[in-house]
């Protein structure tokens, strides 16, 4: 695989549909890392690890301009990531994720792609070994 077909984040890698992000809010698991909130939800899938995510920015952190920004700060820290991040959860799983921008209360500036990078990187390093027990822990079908 190129490099660049490495790196790219197709729209079918995006999550979406209702149904899908009622059982990622009732289902799934969360947690904090700086400024982002990750929910996470592990389906079985077949063949190599696959990740679907969505990106959250809501109305409290300013106009859509702003908002549109940190989304799209966000999906390219997403981007980068996903490789990387693919490689360290087991084959077999399809996780669905949400990066929720929850940001610093009164911050007047778009965040920092650094910051949002670092946060993310925290955060996906948390994710894994809790895939990795619940993947081992549930019965093969």
């Amino acid at each position: 695989m190129s490099t660049v077909q490495h790196y790219r984040l197709p729209r079918k890698r995006i999550l979406r549909g209702r149904d899908t992000f009622r059982a990622l809010f009732e289902e799934g698991r969360g947690l904090r890392s700086g400024d982002i909130l990750f929910k996470y939800r592990m389906v079985e899938g077949s063949g190599p690890a696959d990740a679907l995510a969505a990106f959250v920015v809501s109305k409290r952190h300013g106009n859509a301009v702003r908002r549109n920004r940190t989304r799209r700060l966000l999906r390219e820290a997403w981007r980068l990531a996903r490789p990387e991040f693919l490689e360290r959860i087991p084959a077999g799983i399809e996780l669905h994720l949400a990066l929720i921008w929850v940001g610093r209360k009164g911050e007047e500036a778009p965040p920092e792609f650094d910051r949002i990078r670092r946060d993310l990187d925290k955060g996906l390093k948390r994710i894994v070994p809790s895939l990795s027990g619940e993947h081992a822990s549930q019965p093969s079908s």
